[in-house]
């Protein structure tokens, strides 16, 4: 019996062979038996016909889709989303609030309502999450213009959010709890706008996520030590607008690694700090020293009257410090050492008047842009300035200076692009003055004293000056001005004039005003006798010449 059974399955494979052999095409079969025989000296490459693929034309089958609930599983849904669109659904039942849908999660807005609103469109949201098995992400959950002074304990457990804004909702009090549950998700916090009289140190201290933290616009008077311990992530913090008057050595605690940085940027370490509009009357030195790879400091706006020598040290990393708006009324030496990587300085409207020679000790190789705006100087304080080699701008407009001096940017103007000279008293620029400026492209002297700008004090920033304001000075239409309607017509290099205000001048003759753009070349002459150089400057005759002239004149008339 097995014999035959064996036979049969031997005949069974015999006839499927030849079956299967008939079904393959010649062409096919042909093909194959060319390329076997082909010698492999003369192998032929395939053609880029024969390698392309021929792919039948899609024909609608008829068939329905399929539906998709069977395929739903914990954290994934499939349906019918368009690529690009938001796979996550705005749930129902969360009025008053407003939902929108976004590529990243959902954003929800909540304004003017109240505490027992926002617990029931918060439970809303849990129970939506576990009926239909979906964690939502909310990227932004906005909570405005409300009175809820008080955040209870765990009120966003359950939801994962990573930016929450509360603000202008005159809240005084975060439980410790209130916030923890957002632990692993809470990236962006915003409690500006409300009441607190301290930073809610407690209700903080489990966001290890949190990369940027606002406390601006309260009511908090003294940052303690360890206000922020536990936000190991934090990069940006800002404190702007309350009525903080004292800062403790240890508050920033915990917000820069112990351990020494790289030369870069340090991810998790403090980067920006600003309390600005605040009641400081010093630089809290013992607090700020600890903070080793900063990178920018705001304290505008408050009350500090003095720089003290190696008040920043510590601050190796520091690039931007801006204290416009305090009582400084002069530099001291040293006031800024330690400030290595410093490279701009910002100390506009304060009421300095008096710079030391080494008020900018330690910034001579970093700084590149300082800024003096509305202060009390009467000269440019060329003394203190003239180390600092890196300079490209600078800004001492709005002061009380009245005159430039001879060589006034020897030292420290080689690479300044941008001199800011506008409204002060100035009525007197010696020929000199501008030598050093070779890089200079943008010059503000509007709402001077200036009758006059010599070609000789121009010539030497004409090939690389871009933009000049000289509007509102009570400037002369003579032959000293005559450069300057040359430069506008583009006659040194070509000019932005976008930027570039309407000047007017005085025609000595009529004592009218002109816009300078339109006066005839040929009117803008001198009273008394020029030499016109080259390059379309003016130069006056000397005395002795005259007197030569005036001699001929006389010989002649004798005749």
């Amino acid at each position: 019996m097995d014999l035959k059974l064996a036979e049969l399955l031997s005949l069974l494979l015999c006839w499927a062979f030849v079956t299967l052999t008939t079904l393959i095409p010649a062409t096919h079969s042909s093909s194959l038996a060319s390329r076997r025989l082909a010698p492999h000296k003369h192998k032929v490459l395939p053609t880029d016909e024969e390698l392309s693929i021929h792919l039948p034309e899609w024909q609608d089958s008829g068939r329905k889709t399929r539906g998709t609930d069977f395929r739903k599983t914990a954290g994934i849904r499939i349906g019918d989303n368009k690529f690009g669109e938001s796979k996550q659904h705005c749930p129902r039942g969360i009025a008053p609030c407003q939902c929108k849908e976004k590529t990243s999660g959902i954003d929800v807005t909540c304004e003017k309502i109240n505490l027992d609103e926002l617990i029931a469109v918060t439970d809303n949201l849990k129970a939506h999450n576990r009926n239909t098995n979906v964690g939502y992400t909310i990227s932004y959950f906005k909570i405005r213009e409300c009175k809820i002074p008080k955040f209870p304990d765990y009120i966003f457990m359950g939801l994962k959010i990573s930016h929450l804004y509360i603000y202008n909702c005159e809240v005084q009090t975060l439980m410790p709890n209130s916030l923890s549950s957002l632990a692993a998700t809470l990236k962006h916090l915003v409690l500006s706008g409300n009441r607190l009289l301290e930073v809610p140190k407690m209700a903080l201290r489990q966001l290890r996520e949190l990369d940027h933290l606002n406390l601006n616009q309260n009511n908090i008077t003294k940052i303690r030590e360890g206000s922020f311990w536990g936000l190991g992530k934090l990069t940006r913090l800002t404190i702007y607008q309350n009525a903080i008057s004292q800062i403790d050595a240890g508050a920033f605690d915990g917000l820069t690694k112990l351990t020494e940085a790289p030369e870069n940027s340090v991810k998790g370490d403090l980067l920006r700090l600003n309390v600005g509009r605040n009641h400081l009357s010093e630089i809290p030195k013992d607090a700020i020293t600890t903070l080793k790879n900063l990178n920018q400091l705001e304290m505008s706006e408050n009350k500090i009257t003095t720089i003290t020598p190696g008040v920043f040290r510590g601050l190796e990393r520091l690039d931007t410090l801006t204290l416009n708006h305090n009582l400084l009324h002069n530099l001291n030496s040293s006031g800024f050492d330690g400030l290595y990587k410093l490279t701009s300085l910002s100390l506009d409207y304060n009421k300095i008047s008096e710079i030391h020679e080494e008020a900018f000790r330690g910034l001579e190789e970093g700084l590149q842009s300082l800024s003096m705006t509305n202060n009390k100087l009467t000269a440019i304080p060329s003394p203190a300035l003239r180390p600092l080699h890196q300079l490209t701008t600078l800004h001492l407009d709005d002061n009380n200076i009245t005159r430039l001096e001879d060589d006034e940017f020897q030292g420290f103007g080689e690479h300044i692009k941008n001199l800011w000279l506008q409204n002060n008293h100035i009525s007197l620029i010696p020929a000199t003055a501008f030598n050093d400026l070779h890089s200079l492209e943008w010059l503000k002297l509007f709402n001077n004293e200036l009758t006059s700008l010599h070609f000789e004090l121009m010539e030497p920033i004409l090939d690389t000056l871009k933009n000049i304001d000289i509007h509102s000075n009570p400037l002369v239409c003579d032959c000293e001005m005559r450069w300057y309607k040359k430069w506008y017509e583009n006659e040194w290099q070509e000019i932005d004039k976008d930027y570039i205000k309407e000047t007017s001048c005085i025609d000595p003759v009529d004592h009218h005003e002109h816009k300078i753009t339109e006066v005839d070349l040929n009117h803008m002459y001198c009273l008394t006798p020029v030499i016109e150089d080259e390059d379309g400057g003016a130069g006056h005759l000397s005395v002795h010449v005259l007197l030569v002239l005036v001699s001929i004149a006389v010989s002649w008339c004798s005749l």
